[in-house]
């Protein structure tokens, strides 16, 4: 079953490669950005937190994606959504309809002109916004990865907030660990609150492991440690492989999960319910 496995990863991984193609990495810290405030959320500051984070791929089913969003109890009405593998204005759409604030940078432009990044949606202010570029490309194409952050004010309490998506196992572990090394040297030890979510492509659980032991070392735990997978791969979606994670400093986990019934994407949507510590 193993050698099977290794086999299907591999062969996902040069499908990937084959269908970026060609790309346009955006390496000015700064640019493109695109923000917007679509939220009429007022309440006082609130003790809970919903989180939810989707890889909606190369934002392909969008609308199915805001139908599951809307119609699951467990993804629905959520305080903080995290994305990747989006597009502009596939980011306006979700802000729009779901009445969320929202932060978009690009990694780059893929062959097929759409752009490719990550996202941060939220119910409450977003400010100190930046986007992290990763270190290392991918050895083939050169597309880099990164993380999309901001400050969340919610109410009076500051969440330090990440959308990340690393680089799939073409790239060697020691260049992951660095990846996700980056996003960990730049939270400060200041900011109690944190969350880091977003798509690892741990692909195996030894991968899980060491992210999650370099996360450890900055306080941050995984919320999402119980759920069994997050993709549904190969023939008939039988191959499943736990590659999306939600990290936190600073909060208490109420419950997690993942929408196991989801058909928006290959990955599939997780969800993390935190009190604040």
């Amino acid at each position: 079953m193993k050698k099977y496995r290794f086999l299907f990863i591999a062969f996902t991984g040069l499908l990937f490669l084959i269908s970026c193609g060609n790309i346009k990495n955006y390496t000015d810290p700064n640019y493109p950005k695109f923000s917007g405030v679509y939220s009429d959320f007022s309440a006082e500051e609130s003790n809970k937190l919903k989180v939810v984070s989707f890889n909606i791929k190369f934002s392909e089913n969008t609308n199915m994606a805001l139908e599951e969003l809307i119609s699951n109890t467990d993804l629905s009405n959520s305080d903080i959504l995290l994305l990747q593998e989006m597009d502009e204005s596939d980011v306006i759409f979700l802000a729009k309809n779901l009445k969320l604030n929202y932060l978009y940078f690009p990694a780059c432009l893929q062959n097929h002109n759409k752009d490719f990044g990550n996202a941060i949606l939220s119910k409450w202010p977003i400010r100190n916004d930046f986007k992290l570029i990763l270190p290392h490309k991918n050895p083939i194409n050169q597309q880099q990865r990164i993380a999309s952050a901001a400050d969340l004010l919610v109410g009076n309490t500051n969440i330090r907030v990440y959308s990340i998506h690393t680089e799939v196992p073409v790239m060697n572990i020691e260049e992951r660990d660095a990846q996700v090394n980056a996003v960990i040297q730049s939270i400060p030890d200041s900011i109690e609150h944190v969350i880091v979510g977003g798509d690892f492509n741990t692909m195996l659980p030894t991968t899980t492991k060491r992210i999650d032991h370099l996360f450890k070392r900055k306080n941050l735990y995984q919320a999402t440690k119980n759920i069994p997978y997050t993709t549904k791969m190969g023939p008939l979606g039988l191959i499943h492989l736990k590659m999306d994670h939600i990290f936190v400093r600073g909060m208490n986990v109420i419950d997690s999960g993942v929408y196991e019934e989801s058909n928006a994407s290959d990955h599939l949507p997780i969800w993390a319910d935190f009190s604040l510590n």
